[in-house]
């Protein structure tokens, strides 16, 4: 009987293990292929994160070299400075000293007799001592002592040479209103220049060389800047005010000068700079001035008067921060007149104080 159960009982077992392997052969393979897909999954998650970091480590560097505003606005100062000091001034308290070496180069013939052109060569070299005091951050005075040496040739035999001051200037800058996005960096400045040097008007026409112009002058401007990215455009413009010079007893010729007026004169310039890279910078720049007549008075000739005269230069400069407080400048300049040197090569090295501690 127990046996006739078990017999009815095997057809179905079998039947259900047919079932049960049927069910772990469709089970498996997609169990096995949710595995696969994660696997995937995790693959390219970690594939993801790498990319992320790999992007934030890029990103940090860059921050690292990218200049901050701050040290944005050093480099514009920087260009500016080695454009022109007029383009900036110093912060409170602060001392700049600053040494100038300028070389000009001047060239043109002279008749000398009927058939006799002979070649006049001028060689100007000037050493000037520039100090400049702040005394706000929008306030500043300065001064500057120019040393000459002159050298000229006339022909091949004639030549004569002089060391001595130049002309004494003092001045003041003073920037009325901050900077902003709309309006350019204005800073308004004045020199006034003393007759310190050898003046053309009293020494012997025939032997001696001038250093200086021989009067009082006194100038006034404004300087103009705006930083337009990648450049800084700058401008600038001033006139100049000569005094009299009298009570003269200069031999010239077969009269004697008694009083000369120098003409004044207007002058504008323009310009772009443009940081290369933290250190280094260039400047380009245009300048013209427009003189008015001088006019002579002489013990029996009367009065005369020469003519108006322009001037016109064109310059290429650069500028090297070589220390953190230290920066050169140079520039060549070319004369596009015949009043003009045919060029010229300047120099600058400025170092500033900060007082403000030592006066507190």
């Amino acid at each position: 009987m127990h046996l006739l159960k078990l017999n009815s009982y095997l057809p179905r077992m079998a039947g259900m293990a047919v079932i049960m392997a049927a069910l772990s052969m469709l089970i498996l393979p997609m169990a096995q292929a949710q595995d696969s897909k994660a696997d995937a999954l995790e693959q390219r998650i970690e594939s993801m994160e790498a990319e992320i970091k790999r992007l934030k480590e890029e990103a940090d560097v860059r921050k690292k070299l990218t200049p901050t505003e701050s040290e944005q606005e050093e480099a514009e100062t920087e260009a500016l400075f080695a454009a022109g000091r007029e383009y900036a001034t110093l912060k409170k308290h602060t001392l700049g000293v600053e040494y100038r070496f300028n070389y000009a180069y001047n060239s043109y013939d002279i008749i000398s007799q009927a058939v006799s052109v002979e070649e006049q060569v001028d060689h100007t070299l000037t050493n000037t001592i520039f100090a400049e005091y702040g005394l706000r951050d929008n306030l500043a005075v300065n001064m500057s002592l120019p040393i000459v040496y002159k050298y000229d040739r006339l022909g091949q035999s004639d030549e004569d040479s002089v060391t001595d001051l130049g002309d004494l200037s003092l001045g003041v800058t003073y920037q009325p209103f901050k900077s902003s996005d709309t309006f350019p960096t204005t800073l308004f400045f004045g020199n006034l220049t003393l007759p310190s040097g050898r003046s053309p008007y009293e020494i012997n026409v025939d032997n001696d060389i001038s250093t200086g112009n021989g009067a009082w002058a006194a100038t006034l401007g404004a300087s103009f800047s705006k930083t337009q990215d990648p450049v800084v455009l700058f401008g600038s413009l001033f006139t100049t005010y000569y005094l009299p010079i009298k009570d003269l007893n200069q031999n010239r010729g077969s009269d004697i000068l008694r009083e000369v007026e120098l003409g004044s004169s207007v002058a504008a310039s323009v310009g772009f700079a443009f940081s290369l890279s933290y250190t280094v910078s260039m400047n380009i720049s245009y300048a013209y001035t427009y003189t008015f007549e001088n006019d002579y008075e002489w013990a029996y000739g009367g009065t005369s008067s020469s003519g108006t005269a322009t001037h016109s230069t064109f310059s290429l400069g650069t500028g090297w921060r070589i220390s953190p407080k230290t920066s050169v400048s140079v520039k060549l300049t070319v004369g596009l007149t015949s009043n003009d040197s045919d060029f010229a090569f300047s120099c600058r090295i400025p170092f500033n104080f900060d007082l403000s501690k030592k006066e507190e």
